[in-house]
């Protein structure tokens, strides 16, 4: 649930805390059988996350897929977006129509732990081809 005073819009994911309030704003379609770098943008009160705060970063995909940050997840700076990646044989692995959700936790140097409240949904489209390319 959003602070007081905070605004917030469908598709927004606010998450909650000392450090301020996070939203990552995007629902996805995936594909079974794609590998490649998910888009995840993170704000905090408004702005892009502060990676400099940040000692690490858990991007969760369903019960599936664990990512972390620094050690597996890149970041652009000039973008403020993570790059969350997944393999062709994760996304196989997942069911068609399967609907997921990616679950965001930021520990601060600070040594708080904030996660999301409401987390953004992930489908997962058929593919008729099993092979990895």
């Amino acid at each position: 649930m959003p602070g007081a005073g905070s605004k917030t819009r469908p598709g927004y994911r606010a998450m909650e805390g000392r450090e301020g309030t996070m939203q990552n704003y995007q629902n996805y379609d995936l594909k079974q059988g794609t590998g490649y770098d998910l888009p995840v943008t993170i704000l905090q009160s408004g702005e892009n996350l502060d990676v400099s705060e940040v000692e690490k970063i858990e991007f969760m995909i369903g019960r599936h897929i664990r990512r972390e940050y620094p050690r597996e997840v890149s970041y652009d700076p000039d973008t403020g977006v993570f790059g969350v990646p997944v393999t062709q044989e994760e996304t196989l692995a997942i069911r068609a129509a399967e609907i997921m959700d990616l679950d965001v936790r930021v520990k601060f140097l600070s040594g708080a732990v904030i996660g999301a409240a409401e987390k953004p949904v992930i489908t997962i489209d058929e593919a008729y081809g099993r092979e990895v390319l």
